[in-house]
């Protein structure tokens, strides 16, 4: 099966590994949880202009990284798991039982699925 993340507009910022933003370490390492040494990643503009659905859909799971991400794929009929954003700056995921519930909830979502 064939994973795919959706996040949300590229930072700003030019990291050139982004195995140190703070973001994707922590999606790292909830991908590590759900068992997916290797997953796709793609960032969605908020106007939806740049979305490929065509190369969206391809993907037999897709999980949107935060509320607006799932709204533009909802928008277009994709079928995805909707999690927190992982930024640091997501204050949700101070509290570690809400983020290991969202987790929980993910991992049986995709074994349902698989």
């Amino acid at each position: 099966m064939t994973l795919l993340i959706c996040g949300l507009s590229p930072s700003n910022k030019f990291t050139p590994k982004l195995n140190e933003v703070p973001s994707f370490k922590k999606l790292n390492k909830w991908m590590d949880y759900f068992g997916y040494k290797y997953y796709s990643f793609t960032n969605i503009k908020p106007d939806g202009k740049n979305v490929y659905i065509d190369a969206i859909i391809d993907y037999n799971l897709i999980i949107a990284l935060g509320n607006e991400a799932s709204t533009i794929l909802k928008k277009f009929g994709i079928e995805h798991f909707s999690l927190p954003h992982p930024s640091p700056l997501n204050r949700k995921l101070n509290d570690n039982d809400y983020e290991m519930q969202c987790l929980k909830e993910c991992k049986e979502w995709l074994r349902k699925k698989f």
